[in-house]
């Protein structure tokens, strides 16, 4: 899912071309809807021009029909045969008349003159109806008729005429000049999308540019200069300053980071110091013996094993330091003793600040996980906290087994963490500017092995800091659960 989310992703154009595509896209459909728009205000208009003419040709024939209503239907029919044998430019096609008594209730019909059309029948069934309805001027345009309905009243009687007119040079007219405005339109819309594209590109050009420069990892192209905007010169000395910025951060951090490493490797020199030279002092009372009582067998024999005790002891010390401080690749089992041996290089701190080591390590606990990281973030935590514990405090260390993953926490008695440092390790963002933890190595060993950390820490009350690896799906195969028959820790809550 991931791949084809990647895939799709690169595939999207980037913003400096859809941007302009969507602004000429926005163009071609204005320009469409415009013009289709006034081609429906133009046949409106066509319309609304057949209907005024059509009424002024239905009004003038009202008067001659009222005055021969009286006559009879032959006078009516008389009438609209004369109207029909000169035909307008209307193209009048059929013409009926019905009049009626308003008086009585309900209206008494009285007679229906003219064509037989049923169209014409029925807007005049319409048009007498109680109340009437249908009036008005309507246009057909599959039929391509025309037909208008109006009433009229002559002494006591009402009458209604119904007019049905060939519209067909009008609809001709509507279709032809909407094609030749559809064709136009598409064309002049064409033109105006393709220059709002072209004017949005060169527009969008120093925007271009400056994004090509913000990703480039080219320093000569970055310092490139370019014509633009107000706007666009603004982002350059911004992208100027942010430059400068990051490499002047980077400088401080990297003094920073040398000086923690020292610090680290100053406090390691120490243990080392202190753990060889017990070994180193038995080893020279040993020589020491041995000129002086070296031809007895038994003083000779006894004195050989102290001295071989002492450099086995000393090998166990470089042997621990290499395991620790040289990284190698893969995952391996980690036990309780790889965790307990780290003991030795605490020692020499915790004796002299007269610290109480709480190991809260099952014996028989075995998780697959990087040892050498684990144990180098283990060590530093450790270093670290007997360093903030007052005298005569304590320092906790604990591994316990969830569901799914693994916690080792390491606790002390100090005053703890400032904000800053606790921000940094939980949250990340700028490093801090305080001094008295490697928070740049513990951070950067916790990311490398895919761990994440939670940081409990209130003024005067210690500091507990946790590392949180999640174990994978085979991981029961390899036993990293809890051995049967194993103590459990003593569980604590991280605040």
């Amino acid at each position: 899912m991931l791949d084809n989310r990647t895939s799709k992703t690169r595939r999207r154009l980037p913003l400096t071309t859809t941007l302009p595509l969507t602004i000429a896209a926005g163009v071609f459909v204005l320009m469409i809807a415009v013009t289709q728009f006034g081609l429906v205000v133009l046949q409106q208009r066509n319309a609304e021009a057949l209907e005024d003419k059509a009424i002024v040709f239905v009004d003038a024939l009202a008067g001659f029909v009222a005055g021969r209503i009286a006559e009879g239907p032959e006078a009516v029919e008389d009438v609209l045969e004369h109207a029909l044998a000169y035909r307008s430019a209307l193209q009048e096609e059929a013409i009926a008349v019905r009049w009626y008594s308003a008086e009585e209730t309900p209206p008494a019909l009285r007679q229906t003159a003219g064509s037989d059309d049923p169209r014409l029948r029925r807007a005049l069934d319409a048009a007498t109806a109680t109340p009437p309805s249908g009036l008005g001027f309507t246009l057909d345009d599959d039929d391509a008729r025309g037909l208008l309905t109006r009433i009229y009243r002559t002494g006591g009687d009402v009458f209604a005429i119904s007019a049905l007119f060939d519209a067909r040079p009008v609809i001709e007219d509507n279709q032809t000049a909407a094609t030749g405005a559809t064709l136009i339109d598409l064309a002049s819309a064409l033109l105006a999308a393709l220059g709002a594209f072209i004017l949005t590109r060169r527009a969008l050009r120093p925007l271009i540019g400056f994004a090509g420069r913000l990703a480039s990892e080219d320093e000569a192209m970055q310092r490139a200069e370019t014509a633009g905007s107000r706007e666009v010169q603004q982002l350059e000395e911004a992208l100027s300053i942010r430059r400068e910025s990051e490499k002047a951060r980077s400088r401080i951090l990297e003094r920073l980071a040398q000086g923690e490493r020292d610090a680290v490797l100053a406090r390691l020199a120490a243990s080392l110091a202190h753990e060889v030279r017990n070994p180193l002092a038995g080893i020279l009372n040993g020589l020491s013996t041995l000129r002086r009582f070296g031809d007895d067998p038994v003083v000779r024999g006894q004195t050989l094993d102290i001295v071989e005790k002492g450099l086995r002891s000393i090998e166990r010390v470089a042997d621990l330091t290499l395991s620790t401080y040289r990284r190698r690749s893969g995952l391996a089992i980690l036990g309780a003793d790889d965790i307990l041996d780290l003991r030795l290089l605490i020692a020499p701190e915790a004796r002299r600040k007269k610290l109480t080591i709480d190991w809260q390590v099952p014996p028989e606990i075995a998780v697959r996980v990087d040892a050498d990281a684990v144990r180098q973030i283990l060590l530093n935590l450790l270093l670290n906290a007997c360093h903030a514990s007052p005298e005569g405090g304590r320092v906790g260390v604990e591994v316990a087994l969830e569901p799914g993953e693994v916690r080792f926490s390491v606790s002390d008695t100090g005053p703890g963490l400032p904000e800053d440092i606790r921000a940094f390790l939980t949250e990340g963002g700028q490093a801090p500017q305080s001094r008295g933890l490697g928070v740049w190595m513990i951070s950067a060993l916790v990311d490398d092995i895919g761990g994440r950390l939670n940081v409990g820490s209130h003024r005067g009350e210690g500091t507990t800091v946790t590392v949180i690896l999640a174990l994978g799906a085979d991981a029961g195969a390899e036993g990293t659960a809890l051995m049967p028959g194993a103590a459990a820790p003593d569980r604590r809550e991280i605040p």
